[in-house]
């Protein structure tokens, strides 16, 4: 599945600055692909590990089936626990919701635009 094995940089961080819903982004598949068990992935917010319930939830099976934590700093989960676990699940959902409100208004405004731009 890996392939060749890739290096750690000194500092073990590294950063994602996409902020669509695409299955694949290279930088974070990196990053998954890179963690270890024993190891924790630490994300700001729970938005920006991904914006699908269904891939939330898929990701965090897996991590916890490879003896990865996952760590939200801005919502404090700890997916070490059992509470940490719940909220995840909890809040993957939550972010789906905030979501399409948004993608919604967002083809809304691109169909008014292109009416308009049809007259």
């Amino acid at each position: 599945m890996l392939g060749k094995a890739i290096p750690r940089p000194a500092s073990g961080r590294r950063s994602d600055t996409a902020s669509d819903a695409k299955a694949s982004r290279p930088k974070p598949d990196l990053v998954l692909q890179l963690l270890r068990e024993g190891d924790t992935l630490k994300v700001t917010r729970l938005d920006r590990l991904s914006r699908s319930v269904l891939y939330m939830v898929t990701l965090g099976a897996d991590l916890r089936e490879r003896g990865i934590g996952l760590y939200v700093i801005e919502q404090g989960i700890d997916t070490s626990t059992m509470e940490g676990r719940a909220m995840f699940g909890m809040l993957s959902v939550l972010a789906e919701l905030q979501r399409e409100p948004i993608v919604a208004n967002t083809n809304d405004g691109l169909a008014s635009l292109a009416a308009r731009c049809a007259l």
